[in-house]
Order: C-alpha cells, then sequence, then structure tokens
C-alpha cells in the first residue's frame, strides 16, 4: 500500500511539474513576444509566486495542487490558441471549470478541519515560546509543522518528518535529533505511526524533558543534555 500512494504521488507530482513547466514557458514566451492578454497576465501573477515560493522556500502537496489547478486551465487556454486546433477555446473553459470543481470537492478544506484558533494555538504562540526555551547549543527539532522553521532562531535547525525515510532510528542518529515538536499529527502520521524506536524515544523520560506548550495540544521534547 505505501509503495502505491508514493506512486500515485509521484505520478501527481510529475503531471503538475509537466503543466507548470508548460505554463511558466508559455507566459514567459508571450510576454517576450509581447502577445500578453489580460488573462496571461491574470494567470503569470497567480502562477509565478507559489512557483518561486515552492522552489525557496518547500514544495508542500496543498501548494503544488493549487499551481496545478492553474497550470491546467492555462494549459487548456494555450492548446486552444494553436491554429488548426479542433480544441475550441468554450471547451477548454468548461473541461479546466469542471476540473477545478472536482478538486474543490474531493480535496479536504481548512475549514472542515479544528482550527488552531479556537484554543489560542496560533504559530506565534508557539515562536514566542520555543524561543524562550532555556537550552544551550545547536537545536535539531523533528517537526512536521514546516510552516514556522524559517522564524526559529539560528540556534534551532529544523529536521522535517516529510523527508524522513528509513527508520526512525537511522533519520535521528543521520541528524543528530535532539528536540521533537510532538503533536498529533507527528503521531499519527505514515511514516512514525508504527515505528517502535520513535514510540520507545517520545516515551523515554530518562533521555528526553517534555515540556507542554501552554494552550496548544503540542509538546516539546528536549534531550536533557541540551537544557540548563
Amino acid at each position: 500500500a505505501g509503495t502505491g500512494s508514493k506512486t500515485i504521488k509521484y505520478s501527481c507530482y510529475s503531471i503538475a511539474v509537466i503543466l507548470i513547466i508548460f505554463s511558466v514557458y508559455s507566459l514567459l514566451k508571450r510576454i517576450i513576444s509581447g502577445k500578453f492578454s489580460l488573462f496571461c497576465f491574470i494567470c503569470f501573477l497567480f502562477i509565478l509566486p507559489p512557483v518561486i515560493s515552492c522552489i525557496i522556500i518547500y514544495p508542500r502537496d496543498h501548494y503544488v495542487l493549487m499551481i496545478s489547478a492553474l497550470a491546467l486551465i492555462y494549459s487548456f487556454y494555450e492548446l486552444a490558441q494553436i491554429p488548426g486546433n479542433e480544441l475550441s477555446i468554450t471547451l477548454s473553459f468548461w473541461v479546466s471549470a469542471a476540473t477545478c470543481f472536482l478538486i474543490l470537492i474531493l480535496v479536504p478544506t481548512r475549514s472542515s478541519q479544528e482550527s488552531i484558533h479556537d484554543h489560542l494555538c496560533t504559530n506565534l504562540n508557539k515562536l514566542n515560546f520555543l524561543r524562550n526555551v532555556d537550552l544551550k547549543g545547536p537545536v535539531n527539532m523533528l517537526s512536521s509543522e514546516s510552516g514556522i522553521n524559517i522564524y526559529l532562531g539560528k540556534n534551532f535547525n529544523f529536521v522535517s518528518e516529510e523527508r524522513m525515510t528509513g527508520t526512525y532510528e537511522d533519520y535521528a542518529g543521520k541528524n543528530n535529533i535532539n528536540a521533537i515538536l510532538l503533536n498529533a499529527n507527528l503521531l499519527s502520521g505514515p511514516r512514525l505511526k508504527n515505528d517502535s524506536a520513535f514510540l520507545s524515544a517520545v516515551r523515554d523520560t530518562s533521555v528526553f524533558r517534555k515540556i507542554e506548550i501552554p494552550d496548544c495540544n503540542t509538546s516539546l521534547l528536549i534531550r536533557k543534555d541540551i537544557t540548563n
């Protein structure tokens, strides 16, 4: 099942990359040739910034999905402009609209899930808490919350759970993990939920000190040798 889901994921990523490259190439080509319509300009504004964000920061799945939907619409538009192409602009619009409608129905939305702001657990609160923990030495923190990693102090090194391959024991040794931002997402994630070494580590009070983050269902596990 794991191999099958990875195959589907990589196939979707490959299709998304092809669509995005085609769209960006077509947009840049139109800019150079001076054939830049209002529709092209709108697509350019919505497609290019997220692409740059994915390249510079991190290609999260929902970012790629958002860009792919826009790239799909624009790709149909470009195909409709090819001389002699039987695909009409009207048909390309309705095919794109139907695809986007299906995406909206099938993809879970943030509004259908519990909001982190219902119990005051904002990313700002987490950042302020992490910055005020008295630690010594560099912190290599395993976390599934990549949204806060670029705002952590210089003594924090973000270790992404999403990039983990193999076992936790090997990953922890390779990245010298000495802290874990523990929450339900990390515990229920497919990479760690059945990893016996990880489950043992988070329960081992002789190695890790557990600190609860106020107003959050999140804990910070810190190796005792880096706490003051």
